[in-house]
């Protein structure tokens, strides 16, 4: 057990959580980090995810596909920088354990290694009008444009969309602001995130889903996932023929519906029908 889930466990219950606050804090346990360093890491890894690797420095990210040859996708993530030669992957624990054994698949002939970062790291969400006022009053400065990341240390802030933040922290740090903040904000859910991910269109691969969608069946190339000038990666060409000679006839939509009637919510791959 880490730092980080021992807090959580002990004392992050009993902190106040006031009811009027606009602004959500949430914990994001069941996201995960993946490290690739060395030397050859932004080679090895323009070589098979789906964004440009080579565009991306310590103060921006990508979403990204790691694809199979026929370009349906194994996983899909941010990708940031955490310092020269060493890029994370943050996405979904499901997935993690499956997604470094596909890129361990292709690195044994690069100078770089796959690690596990979960132990070193704390994901923490913020989201509401004043959470950039919160991060710049923390850290001195938070990213202000989509995709921006501002580094303080070891830890990194990720500007996912308009006043919505990922902050990947060391346990110490992570426990440091959820105690000086979670009593100005209100205690989020990971249902009230996700929920936040789904009317930005952010996709989700999970373990149900994996090896079921290219990229543009989840909206990839719309934003920013998907570069078409970088040049090859694994699956590249069955992801370039469907935007330049294909007709995409899954693509990813946002629905809404009463839950009511259900007992539990679809698990993701379920197939969802219209009685309109």
């Amino acid at each position: 057990m880490t730092a980080w889930s021992q807090f959580l466990q002990s004392e992050a219950p009993s902190l106040p959580y006031p009811s009027g606050s606009e602004t959500q804090l949430c914990d994001l346990s069941q996201w995960g980090l993946v490290g690739i360093k060395g030397p050859d890491a932004s080679k090895f890894l323009q070589g098979q995810l789906s964004c440009d690797v080579l565009a991306i420095d310590e103060e921006n990210s990508s979403l990204g596909a790691h694809c199979t040859h026929q370009g349906k996708m194994l996983s899909c993530f941010r990708l940031f920088k955490l310092e020269d030669d060493h890029f994370a992957l943050a996405l979904p624990l499901d997935i993690l354990e499956d997604a470094v054994t596909a890129l361990a698949k292709y690195i044994v002939f690069s100078k770089a290694d796959i690690t596990d970062l979960g132990s070193g790291y704390a994901c923490l969400g913020l989201a509401g009008p004043d959470a950039s006022n919160l991060l710049e009053g923390h850290f001195g400065h938070s990213p202000t444009a989509p995709n921006g990341v501002s580094k303080v240390g070891q830890s990194h802030v990720i500007k996912v969309s308009e006043n919505r933040f990922e902050c990947w922290l060391p346990p110490v740090d992570a426990i440091a602001f959820w105690r000086k903040h979670a009593p100005l904000c209100a205690r989020s859910d990971n249902n009230e995130w996700t929920l936040r991910v789904i009317r930005d269109g952010t996709p989700e691969i999970h373990k149900q889903t994996t090896d079921m969608f290219i990229p543009q069946m989840v909206n990839l190339q719309a934003i920013g996932g998907v570069s078409f000038q970088k040049g090859c990666y694994t699956g590249q060409e069955i992801v370039a023929r469907m935007e330049f000679r294909g007709k995409l006839k899954r693509p990813m939509y946002r629905v809404s519906f009463d839950i009511g009637e259900l007992e539990a919510l679809p698990e993701p791959g379920s197939p969802l029908f219209s009685r309109g």
